[in-house]
């Protein structure tokens, strides 16, 4: 019994000692008891010991990020934050490099567009995070980056971090895209829409003459991504600068041709009211006056071969945003439309001139219109994008849009003569600006009915007078009317208040 009890601990001891030598040699050289020498660092049997004590931050998506037009950060805009691990000396504090992080967009900011979650497929297949609108679906395959940045560190038994233990790889960086956005005027505009409570509008300001975009908002109490300034809305009167060019286009009438308003349309098969009853006047006074009666008959005479002329060297029934490759380069706007069908009878004419019947033309292309008018007659696409950029180098630009002649210079001077006096006159529609617009300003004002008794309430226009440097659309959708107009009013009040603090000259 006792030789039985001695060999069972005789052999407890020698396995004991054998399990002892197998843990020194591992320790002492961890790589000993492989056949073969590890291919890769987390090979070694110290190596895969230690991972288990490594920690792993991203430090950055990779993405690139869309540009205001100076340079600075639109989207994806970072912020710092310092990590601090204890060091294997006591008392001894170790930084680890800057954590950068993406926040979120401003709320309204469509236009830049938003990036996606990861979506989680079946099988485990993860899709990698992507562009879901605005610029950065447009320039998503360029704003990805190929390798994420990371930040790593071991830490030992006590939770302590020596200097060699820390670890960094840099992000391989996805394009940037620079816009032609100004902060300032984006702000501008995101802040008087605030200001005035606009719960479905845009506003929309051009750099003449390039037509570059300066800012671009947009608000729907429906949608929060919504992008209304480039979404065909009813026009209204605002399209009456389209019908008078094409009048003064075609020399059918002069800027003194004389109609009389007598508060309804005396045209066989028309019944359309007028706003007010004007009497007699010329066209420049029922321009500055938006007279329905007088663009009805106007509308009625031209014809539809007239208008639809003056509407396709407007490139109305396009979405007016440059091309980028074979797309726009916002793939939310919309193409504007004027006709629809083959109908010429009076009644379908008389509405389309004053933008009603099937007319639909976005903020954007409404700025546009205001625009060629102050460029003496030029239009041209608006510029949204200007160059991809990698560590603030060019790597690729884009070029203006070609301009073409929408009209004449002549034509154009008339109606920027009948936008001032849209101002000036006592009877202009936009008159209320005359004494508190702190810069000479060319208006044309717009009520559209869209039903329920609710319209669209527009204002258009460039500044100033000479020399222009800015044009813009204001909109206010689906209102009331005398709300709508104050609030287009008060936002015009205040873009113009901005363009002085800009430009104090």
């Amino acid at each position: 019994m006792r030789r039985r009890i001695l060999w069972l601990f005789t052999l407890q001891f020698l396995l004991i000692a054998v399990l002892f030598g197998r843990l020194f040699v591992v320790t002492i050289v961890p790589n000993a008891m492989l056949q073969h020498t590890p291919q890769r660092w987390q090979g070694g049997l110290r190596s895969r010991a230690e991972l288990e004590h490594f920690h792993l931050i991203q430090a950055d998506d990779a993405r690139g990020r869309i540009l205001y037009r100076n340079g600075q950060p639109w989207s994806g805009s970072k912020t710092t934050v310092t990590l601090r691990v204890q060091a294997r000396e006591p008392g001894v504090v170790q930084r680890l490099p800057a954590l950068l992080h993406r926040e979120d967009n401003p709320t309204g900011i469509v236009v830049m567009g938003r990036v996606g979650k990861p979506d989680v497929w079946p099988g485990e297949r993860v899709v990698a995070e992507q562009g879901r609108s605005g610029l950065e679906y447009t320039f998503d395959k360029e704003l990805r980056g190929t390798r994420p940045g990371y930040i790593a560190w071991l830490k030992d038994a006590k939770e302590r971090t020596g200097g060699a233990g820390i670890f960094t790889m840099s992000a391989a960086l996805g394009k940037d895209v620079r816009s032609t956005i100004d902060p300032a005027w984006q702000r501008t505009a995101e802040e008087i829409m605030t200001k005035s409570k606009v719960g479905d509008g845009a506003v929309v300001v051009l750099s003449l003459p390039s037509n570059q975009v300066l800012a671009m908002a947009s608000r729907d109490s429906g949608r929060e991504d919504a992008m209304t300034a480039v979404k065909a809305q009813i026009p209204g009167s605002v399209f009456k600068i389209v019908t008078a060019a094409a009048a003064l286009e075609v020399h059918q009438f002069r800027v003194k041709s004389h109609f009389l308003c007598l508060g309804q349309t005396q045209i066989p098969g028309v019944k359309m009211n007028c706003w007010r009853t004007h009497g007699t006047e010329t066209l420049a006074q029922a321009f500055a006056q938006s007279c329905d009666v007088a663009f009805a008959q106007v509308g009625v005479r031209l014809g539809k071969a007239s208008l639809a002329r003056e509407v396709e060297r407007l490139h109305l029934e396009s979405t007016g945003l440059q091309q980028i490759g074979d797309g726009v380069v916002l793939a939310e706007s919309d193409a504007g439309h004027v006709f629809r069908g083959s109908s010429q009878d009076n009644g379908y004419l008389a509405n389309t001139a004053i933008g009603q019947q099937d007319v639909r033309l976005s903020p954007l292309q409404v700025a546009l219109i205001a625009a060629t008018v102050g460029n003496g007659g030029l239009y041209r696409p608006a510029q949204l994008v200007r160059d991809l950029e990698v560590g603030g180098q060019v790597v690729r630009s884009f070029p203006m849009p070609a301009s073409n002649r929408a009209m004449s210079s002549l034509t154009a001077a008339n109606l920027a003569a009948f936008m001032q006096l849209t101002v000036q006159s006592e009877r202009g529609t936009a008159h209320a600006l005359a004494q508190t617009s702190v810069v000479p300003v060319a208006i044309k004002t717009g009520t559209a009915e869209v039903g329920a008794g609710k319209v669209n309430g527009w204002m258009t226009g460039f500044a100033p007078v000479r020399r222009p440097r800015i044009a813009f659309a204001v909109y206010v959708g689906h209102q009331n009317e005398q709300r709508a107009h104050q609030q287009v009013l008060d936002m015009t009040r205040d873009l113009l208040a901005a363009y002085a603090r800009f430009f104090p000259e």
